[in-house]
Formats: C-alpha cells, sequence, structure tokens
C-alpha cells in the first residue's frame, strides 16, 4: 500500500497566504484505488449520499474527507478548485502528483460529460415512461426511497436523484430538499417517486399531503411538478390520475 504525504505549501514560497491549505487539515494517507474495500453491504454508495468533501476523499482514496474539506475551503469552494490544473494543484495547494491528476482528472471528465451530446436521453410523456425510469430500483426496496426526477424543458431527464431513505411523510421530507436538485440542474419540471415496501401501492394521507406541499413550494420557484408516483411490487399509482398534479404533459 502506498502512501502519499501532504505536503505544506508554504506561503512564503508562493506569495499566495490564502491559497495555503488550512494548518488544521489533518495528515493524509491516499490508497491506490484498487486498494479502497467496496461498499459494505446494506449501505448507500457514496456516490449517492457524500457530500463534495465526501465525493473528493472518494477520488483520492481518502477515508477520511475532512483533508478535502479544508483543501475545498482553501480553495474558495469546488468551482474554484475545478479551474486548476494539475500542476496549480500541486504548486498551490502542496499536493503530491498522483493526487493533483486524480482531482484535475474528476473535473475534466465533468466537464466532458457537461459537453458532451444528450440525444439519447429518455423523454417522460406519461406517467407509464416515469414507472419505466424507477420501478426496477425502488420495487424491491425494503425501506422507502423518495427519488426525484429531473425534466428539462422538453421533459427529456437530466438526472434521475435519491433525495431520502426512510419513512417517507410531509413531516420528515422538507420541501427543500425535494427541489434542491431541480434548482441546481435549473431544472422546470420534475417528478416524484416513492415505494411501498408493503408492496402496496395504495396512496396514503401522507402521500398526499407531500405531493400538494412539493406543488406548492415548486410553484413559488416557477417548477412545475408533473406527477408523484407510488411504487409497489410490480405496480405503480400515478398520483396525477387521482387528480393531484400541476400543469400539463408537453
Amino acid at each position: 500500500m502506498v502512501a502519499h504525504a501532504y505536503v505544506d505549501a508554504s506561503p512564503l514560497l508562493y506569495g499566495e497566504p490564502d491559497l495555503a491549505p488550512r494548518q488544521s487539515c489533518p495528515a493524509r494517507q491516499v490508497y491506490p484505488v484498487a486498494d479502497v474495500p467496496a461498499c459494505p453491504p446494506g449501505r448507500l454508495p457514496i456516490d449517492l449520499i457524500g457530500g463534495a468533501a465526501d465525493l473528493l476523499a472518494a477520488i483520492l482514496g481518502d477515508p477520511d474527507p475532512r483533508w478535502s474539506e479544508g483543501l475545498i475551503s482553501t480553495a474558495g469552494g469546488l468551482a474554484s478548485l475545478a479551474t486548476c490544473s494539475s500542476v496549480m494543484l500541486a504548486e498551490r495547494y502542496g499536493l503530491d502528483v498522483m493526487s493533483a491528476e486524480r482531482i484535475a482528472a474528476a473535473f475534466a471528465l465533468g466537464r466532458r460529460v457537461i459537453m458532451e451530446p444528450r440525444r439519447d436521453r429518455p423523454q417522460v410523456r406519461s406517467p407509464k415512461d416515469a414507472a419505466a425510469l424507477v420501478m426496477s430500483l425502488m420495487e424491491a426496496l425494503t425501506q422507502e426511497h423518495l427519488r426525484v426526477l429531473l425534466l428539462d424543458n422538453k421533459n427529456r431527464l437530466l438526472a434521475n436523484t435519491l433525495v431520502y431513505q426512510g419513512t417517507v411523510n410531509s413531516c420528515l421530507v422538507r420541501e427543500a430538499e425535494l427541489l434542491r436538485d431541480a434548482v441546481r440542474y435549473n431544472a422546470p419540471s420534475i417528478l416524484l417517486a416513492h415505494n411501498h415496501p408493503s408492496g402496496s401501492h395504495d396512496a396514503s394521507p401522507e402521500d398526499l399531503q407531500l405531493t400538494r406541499s412539493a406543488i406548492d413550494a415548486a410553484k413559488l420557484l416557477g417548477i412545475v411538478v408533473l406527477d408523484h408516483l407510488i411504487i409497489g411490487a410490480g405496480s405503480y399509482l400515478s398520483l396525477r390520475s387521482q387528480g393531484l398534479q400541476d400543469g400539463p404533459w408537453s
């Protein structure tokens, strides 16, 4: 196992004291990707639940995200970090070559994904189309999951995000959680979907209240909630068909 020591960039050397890593950042051990353990059974993968520091730590093979959190803070945020080449990362923040190249490569890959034409994105024109995107993910789960499908102005899928795991009701799920990714992706419309581990797709009073709350909150941001699907065992219910909807299918 290869250990790469954290090297402090001297403000005196680079003349940029605001860019020097925080002194409180802990020493960091970097492991080759092949040595990073797989996600334990029953635990959601880091890419579904992790914050920016967790994701950066995963890229570096670092089990402790505190160093990555310090790096992001020192750089002034992810956007600033993303503008740095691997050489700049090494010079400004004292990263070893392997770590600097991993970070730069991750940002470069993200930029290429954004620039890549998205002609094959599925279009959601009905509850059946939406159900096809989530049924295989949700119908066999033993815990309730709430997902949000983010759609563009032609109802093509921008992202399929997991926003909550546990007991889905209007008391526990905040509207801000439901709409956070829609705002980030600038999605004009969304579709909610959550499963019932019991296998029943019948709507509960809490399901109906959550849908109404989401529609009201989304309207304030100019976002349309097209539908809310309840996923059962091999079946689903569209709350749009029950009269809960906000705007027509385009």
